[in-house]
C-alpha cells in the first residue's frame, strides 16, 4: 500500500509540475523553446521516436522551437527527414541547416516555427566537427540556432563568428542551443557582451531525466530592442532525449 500511494504522489507531482509551468504565454508575448533532442532517441529506448519529441513540443505549443542533433535522410533514422517528420506531427515549418554529411545523409540543427520563413542563411562554423549557425528571418524577429563545440578554443571561435555574423541585423533577434559551456564558462562571458540571457541558467539543461548542469541558452540580442521575460522553464523529467527541453515567454519592446 505504501508503494502505491507513493507512486500516486510521484505522478500527482509531475502532472502538477506540469500544469504550473506549461500554461499559455501572456498576450504579445513569444513562446521560444529550445530542446537538444539527440535525433528524437531517448533514455528508454535506442530507437528514434520522433512521436515523443512531438509530443513535448506540441505540451509546450512554443511559437519556434530551435532544436539540435538532427539527421536528414541517414540510414540511422531510417533515411526519413526527421525535422520535417516533427514538423508534420507539430504543424509548424521546418527549416534545417545540415552541419556535416553523415551515414549517407546529413545532421545539424533546425528549426521550427508557427510563421512561415520569410528567408534563411547558414553560417559555417569551426570546429574539429564542422558546426553551423542557421539564421531565419520572420516579420517581427529573427531567431539564430546553433550547436556549439566541446573544446574551448573551439567555442572562443564559434563565439566570435556568431557575434561578427549578427551584430548588424536590425531586427529583434533571439539566439538559442546547445552552447557545450555551463554560465561560469568564459564562453558564456563572451557572448553576454552582445546578448541578454533569457533562459534561466539556474534550471539545468542536463543530462536528463534529471539534469545536474546548465549548458543551453536562449538569448536575445543586445541593442534597439528590449526583451522582458515573463517565465523561464525548464521542464524536468522529460526523457525524449538526453537534454531536457526549456522554453521561455518573452515580450519584445522598442
Amino acid at each position: 500500500m505504501k508503494i502505491i500511494i507513493s507512486l500516486l504522489i510521484i505522478v500527482f507531482s509531475h502532472s502538477a509540475i506540469v500544469a504550473q509551468t506549461v500554461q499559455k504565454p501572456k498576450a504579445k508575448s513569444v513562446r521560444a523553446l529550445c530542446y537538444n533532442v539527440r535525433n528524437c532517441i531517448g533514455n528508454d529506448s535506442p530507437q528514434i521516436n520522433v512521436e515523443n519529441v512531438a509530443q513535448v513540443i506540441n505540451n509546450i505549443n512554443p511559437h519556434f522551437a530551435a532544436l539540435q542533433e538532427l539527421d536528414s535522410v541517414t540510414n540511422r533514422s531510417g533515411k526519413i527527414y526527421v525535422l520535417g517528420e516533427l514538423a508534420r506531427k507539430t504543424n509548424m515549418y521546418p527549416t534545417y541547416a545540415p552541419a556535416i554529411a553523415f551515414d549517407s545523409g546529413k545532421y545539424g540543427v533546425g528549426l521550427l516555427s508557427k510563421d512561415k520563413p520569410l528567408g534563411s542563411k547558414i553560417v559555417p562554423l569551426t570546429g574539429a566537427e564542422p558546426r553551423v549557425l542557421l539564421v531565419v528571418e520572420f516579420k517581427k524577429y529573427v531567431v539564430a540556432v546553433t550547436h556549439f563545440p566541446l573544446t574551448p578554443n573551439e567555442r572562443k571561435e564559434c563565439a566570435d563568428i556568431v557575434i561578427d555574423q549578427l551584430k548588424d541585423i536590425e531586427k529583434p533577434l533571439f539566439m538559442a542551443g546547445d552552447f557545450n559551456a555551463t554560465p561560469e564558462n568564459k564562453t558564456v562571458e563572451t557572448l553576454s557582451r552582445h546578448f541578454k540571457m533569457l533562459s534561466n541558467p539556474a534550471q539545468a539543461t542536463y543530462p536528463s531525466p534529471v539534469a545536474s548542469e546548465c549548458i543551453d541558452y536562449i538569448w536575445g540580442m543586445k541593442g534597439g530592442h528590449s526583451f522582458e521575460v515573463s517565465q523561464a522553464v525548464t521542464l524536468s523529467g522529460v526523457e525524449a532525449s538526453d537534454h531536457l527541453p526549456f522554453f521561455v515567454d518573452v515580450r519584445i519592446t522598442k
